[in-house]
This record gives structure tokens, sequence and C-alpha cells, in this order.
């Protein structure tokens, strides 16, 4: 219907013309063609610039993810963008704003993981998922670089991490979760970075390593492993030598418990937290949606129901979760969880005093691990406006 084709603008989207002939004659008289009275009924396609895609597509986001395979039109929309016109505006989906916003994270995300910060226990690896905006082809970049001569123990810990792969994004809970946990108990494994929001998961490439498309992933040898839970799970067993029993108690009882709390965070710790963040957070950075505040408050008191049983049933004063003695991986599970809103400022001591020393608890027992793997969490801080969470309070 237009000029432009996919060998031309090979970054456009293009939309069908519909072959209704009625809709179809609206089309032609749209773009002023002279064959609008009597078009053909052949396949014809317009592409973007005639759109505004964001407010034109009834599936926008969902075809940007790659949700669904097929743009959906919202009913009664024309291309509305012609050249002849005035004031030429082509809102042609670019993904520069989101290019910007995503890349703002991912910067940020990098500067604190210069290579100085990495221990003999985690070797950053040279392979990168970072699919394109996009998200049409995924591109791996290969980073070839040249290794100094190695004392004899730090090469058998080399060796060691090559078969250990943890593919993880800094930003999200869970990987930072296993990623502490690795680092914690100092064991050699390879760090491969797949952002979230840079369609990483996504892409072709990672399909192919984990086809849950979903991070953390665990890559030992031959064997894969998805789910931060069953990670936790495998890690004492598969290193047994290296974890120490009170991660995951061998005690018929104290495990039972640390398994109980594993199963109630999912729904009562993890759902709320993730919708805060979203609501609060991801949906201005990824899409510049402004906060649906009603849907962040009705979250964030569901999420204070949970943290009050947190509290009351789960920690006493100087304990760990269940009242272990020292820490476990259902400590990981949740204070990851947990600290994701010191992006927006949020103060647990206010309402979950005892939360807040359980955290700081935590940060003492493993650190400098801790402060290592929130990092990135501590520079998106410093440049974000705190949210007035007292809003929710009532």
């Amino acid at each position: 219907m237009c000029h432009s084709t996919s060998k031309s603008k090979p970054d456009y989207w293009f939309l069908t013309v519909p072959k209704n002939r009625k809709k179809r004659i609206q089309w032609f008289r749209k773009a002023k063609r002279r064959d609008a009275d009597d078009p053909p009924n052949f396949s014809l396609y317009a592409c973007e610039a005639h759109f505004n895609l964001k407010e034109d597509l009834d599936n926008y986001y969902e075809y940007l993810w790659k949700k669904v395979t097929r743009k959906r039109l919202k009913p009664g929309v024309l291309p509305r963008f012609f050249p002849w016109q005035k004031q030429k505006v082509s809102p042609r989906r670019i993904f520069s704003e989101n290019r910007l916003r995503r890349r703002y994270i991912e910067d940020l995300i990098a500067s604190t993981l210069k290579p100085k910060q990495l221990k003999t226990n985690c070797e950053k690896s040279p392979l990168v998922l970072n699919a394109p905006t996009q998200i049409s082809e995924s591109q791996t970049q290969i980073i070839e670089e040249t290794v100094p001569s190695e004392d004899p123990k730090t090469a058998l810990r080399r060796e060691m991490a090559s078969k250990l792969h943890l593919f993880m994004d800094p930003l999200s809970q869970p990987s930072r979760a296993v990623r502490m946990f690795l680092q914690a108990c100092n064991i050699p494994h390879t760090e491969n970075k797949v952002y979230i929001t840079q369609g990483g998961t996504m892409s072709k490439a990672y399909a192919a390593i984990n086809p849950h498309k979903k991070v953390p992933y665990l890559k030992h040898e031959d064997f894969g492993l998805a789910e931060s839970g069953a990670i936790f799970h495998y890690i004492p067993k598969a290193f047994p030598n290296d974890v120490s029993d009170h991660w995951l108690p061998e005690n018929l009882k104290d495990n039972a418990k640390i398994e109980e709390y594993m199963h109630w965070h999912h729904t009562a710790i993890r759902v709320p937290m993730v919708q805060i963040f979203r609501t609060l957070f991801l949906d201005k950075i990824l899409f510049g949606k402004e906060p649906n505040l009603q849907k962040a408050g009705f979250f964030f008191k569901e999420a204070q129901k949970s943290l009050s049983m947190l509290q009351s049933h789960y920690l006493s004063e100087d304990t760990f979760i269940c009242n272990q003695k020292d820490i476990s991986v259902a400590d990981l599970m949740a204070v990851t969880e947990l600290t994701q809103l010191w992006i927006l400022h949020y103060d647990y001591s206010k309402l979950n005093p005892k939360i807040s020393t359980w955290i700081e608890r935590i940060r003492q027992r493993i650190n400098p691990v801790f402060d290592e793997c929130h990092s990135c969490l501590l520079k998106l801080q410093q440049k974000e406006e705190p949210f007035d969470f007292t809003q929710f309070h009532h």
C-alpha cells in the first residue's frame, strides 16, 4: 500500500491491509490512492510510519516481547500519517526511549560489576546474551581475553568454574539469591549475564540453553536446572564438601521448616513484592507508564500481611528464618525479594523493625558477598527519587 518494504526499511513493522472490501476502501481513501474505489484484492501492507503503534495496536507490548506472533489493530483504526500533511508527524516505533531506559538500567548494573570485584570463586564469562531491543534475532557477543599464566591452585579453580555456569540477571531477585549462595560457599563457577530488560531471556540463543526462558539457570557440565528452589537443593548435594549443613539442614524437622518457608514464600512474599516493584519502577522505566497507585497500594497491603507473618512466625530477635541459629537458603530467598524495594528507598524499619534488623544480620553474616550482589540496587537507588510509601499505610 505504501512504498516502504521490508528490504528498504528492515527495522519497520508492517501491518496487513484488511481484505474486507469496505475496510480496504477506507484505508485507500485515507492514503488518497487513485484506485481507492476499486482497490486490488491481493495482499498489501502499510508500514508503521502511518500509525502510532503504541496507541493503535491492541497488543503492542505483547507483540514487542514476543508473547504473541501477530499484531492486532484496535477496532476502527485507520492509517493517519502521510507525507503530504503540513506537519509530518511520523510516530515511528524507533524504540529509542525504551532503549535509553533499558541501557540506563544495564549501564548502572555493569558499572558495579567490574572485574576487580570478582573473586576467584566466580569467573566472568565471555558469553553475554544481550538480545537487541526488537528481539528479532538474538546476538551473542564473544569477547576473547588473554589469560595470564596461573599457579596450579588458581588453574584448578578455573577448570572447576568452567564446568558450572550460572545464567543470571543481577536485577533478578532469585538470580541474586543463587549468586550469593554460590559465592558465600566459595564454589567456583562462571557467571553468564542474561539481561531480561533487553530481551535476553527471550532470545533464540538463550532458549537453546534454557527452554524455560527464565533466570536463574544452572548448567553443571551436561546437566541443566531451572528454578532457584531446585538449584538450592541441587548445589548442597553436588558440592557436599563446600556447603555447610546450616544452609539446608539434614535434621528432619529443621529441613522441613525450611521447606515450609520456601513453599510459602512464592505466593506470600514474591507475588506482592514483584507486583509492587513492577508497578512503581519497571513499568515507568521500560514503558514510560505512570504508576498505578491503586494497584500498588493493594499489593502493598497484601505484602504487609505476609511481612507481619514473617516477623511473628518465622523470625525471632536474634535468629534467622525458621528460628535457625545460622543462615539458610530460605534467608537468601527472602532477603533478595525484600531488598528489591531499596531502589525506591523503602525503609523496613518503620513498619517492620524486626525484618530490618534481620536483613542487617544477613548482611553481616555473608559480607562482602551481600554488598557486592546488591551494589546494582544501590546504584539504581542513587538515580531514583524516593517514593512516598506512607500513602499506603492506611
